[in-house]
């Protein structure tokens, strides 16, 4: 690619020596006011996230960053940019130090101690919004869906930057569990592995930048809603997407965290039923000619699985390749009658960049090829839960995610794929906002007894906090 632009970046702290000979403090256009500018230190391509400055701009034919660019992996000095130099680290340090393992634990332990189902969560909510204000949390509780309240903490910023979401939830599987208690620096409770552990973090997080003498340049808020789990849809999340107040970017908290996923899989639950018309009877009186819901079942089997294999042949970055699984296949009731109907149920699990409609209109497809070849009646169900998502490596919110868990535990956080669906299937997926997911730690998410551990809780605080700092800046970053 030819040179075709200088660059102008955001500066916001004292600049390093090289790029201190191309100062500039001019107005960039209509895009950016009032802002401080450095030159680029040599003419180079627009990096992807460059805006135009416009025809009419002083600055036309150069190209203006958006907080979070690549220029990082052009500059000498990595540690200038967006004020994340030495002076910042160290404020970044203080404020991590200040994170609490007690208030952490208490709060998990409280929300443990409430129970809520889905659609079952007015209780929870109103507690956690009380909780929140009596910390300084500025704490607005909305209900714009049904059944499923969702409260918005949003902190002042200088109102100059992006916005960046920490997403949680409260609700959990209606599961029975054995109430809430702590034990060896481990805490159970049915919703820790997940849920209410990462909003306890989430709400620690925001305790400490409330409380600290620094303000942030973009706006952090915390969206925690209640409509996570089936049967909820995430309906809470459709209305803040509606009115665009679900930010530039996301953190979920909530998936894996020890690695970072840069791809994930949609997923849709199916249900076939093949069906005789008339009632069950039994064997020896019912018609020679009827047809067996059983055997005529085979045919939708036999499908399915060469369906798979046709899958296989693909494997996608990250995730793998796609997949049609059964997973439970029902009929009749006694031995000795025929039964009326045999139901098939499954998932199929797809990349990237597929469609509701996409899916949906596969399995209408595979229901009239399959028709023609039985006296049966076949019907479908299709219900799909997510769609798949795809970020780009160099994604801001990836790079800020992957410093912050540098920072705090000393190890790399690699990149990786998602398997599952959750709540970035709806940001991403379908709203395109980029999410990572980072939970606390899920592997007894679901188990007859849940628990997390503590430290893992604290990992996750810290973690929110500095992602939030190095994506987002401090206002006063450029007089450092």
């Amino acid at each position: 690619m030819p040179f075709a632009y200088t660059i102008i970046i955001y500066q916001n702290r004292k600049l390093c020596k090289y790029c201190r000979l191309h100062c500039r403090s001019r107005r960039a256009g209509k895009y950016n006011q009032r802002r401080p500018y450095v030159q680029g230190i040599r003419p180079a391509p627009a990096p992807r996230s460059a805006l135009d400055a416009g025809p009419k701009s002083r600055y036309n034919g150069r190209a203006v960053l958006s907080e979070g660019c690549e220029w990082p992996a052009r500059c000498r000095r990595r540690d200038i940019i967006k004020g994340t130099g030495r002076i910042m680290e160290s404020r970044l340090r203080q404020l991590i130090n200040q994170i609490d393992p007690t208030r952490l634990a208490h709060l998990t332990m409280e929300l443990a101690r409430i129970p809520s189902p889905t659609r079952q969560t007015e209780a929870i909510a109103a507690w956690y919004a009380g909780y929140a204000r009596d910390r300084g949390l500025p704490a607005e509780v909305r209900r714009d869906a049904p059944d499923g309240a969702t409260v918005v903490i949003s902190l002042p910023s200088a109102g100059v930057g992006p916005t960046l979401t920490l997403l949680g939830h409260l609700d959990h599987r209606p599961l029975d569990h054995p109430p809430a208690y702590q034990e060896g620096g481990l805490i159970y409770g049915r919703g820790c592995a997940e849920g209410k552990s990462g909003v306890a973090a989430i709400t620690e997080a925001l305790r400490v930048l409330a409380s600290s003498p620094y303000r942030l340049r973009g706006r952090l808020q915390a969206v925690i809603h209640t409509l996570h789990e089936p049967p909820g849809r995430r309906e809470g999340l459709d209305a803040l997407a509606r009115h665009g107040s679900l930010g530039n970017a996301v953190i979920c908290a909530a998936g894996p965290h020890r690695y970072v996923p840069v791809a994930g899989r949609g997923c849709a639950q199916f249900r076939w039923r093949v069906r005789q018309e008339g009632e069950p009877m039994h064997e020896l009186y019912t018609p020679a000619d009827a047809p067996h819901p059983i055997w005529e079942s085979r045919i939708i089997l036999e499908r399915l699985e060469r369906w798979n294999e046709e899958l296989g042949q693909v494997a996608w970055p990250y995730i793998g390749p796609e997949t049609v699984q059964v997973g439970s296949i029902h009929a009749g009731d006694e031995p000795e009658r025929m039964p009326a109907e045999c139901a098939i149920a499954g998932t199929r699990r797809f990349s990237p960049g597929k469609t509701e409609h996409e899916i949906v209109g596969e399995f209408l497809l595979l229901q009239q090829e399959l028709q023609a070849r039985t006296r049966a009646k076949i019907e479908c169900q299709v219900n799909v839960l997510g769609l798949g998502f795809r970020l780009h490596e160099r994604e801001p919110i990836i790079q800020a995610l992957r410093r912050a868990y540098s920072l705090v535990t000393d190890q790399d956080l690699p990149l990786g794929g998602f398997l599952d669906v959750g709540d970035a299937s709806k940001t991403a997926g379908e709203y395109g906002i980029p999410t990572v997911y980072h939970g606390t730690n899920r592997e007894r998410y679901l188990a007859d007894l849940e628990y997390v551990s503590l430290r893992d809780v604290v990992r996750a605080a810290r973690v929110y906090l500095a992602a939030a700092v190095y994506y987002l800046g401090f206002e006063d970053a450029g007089r450092q």
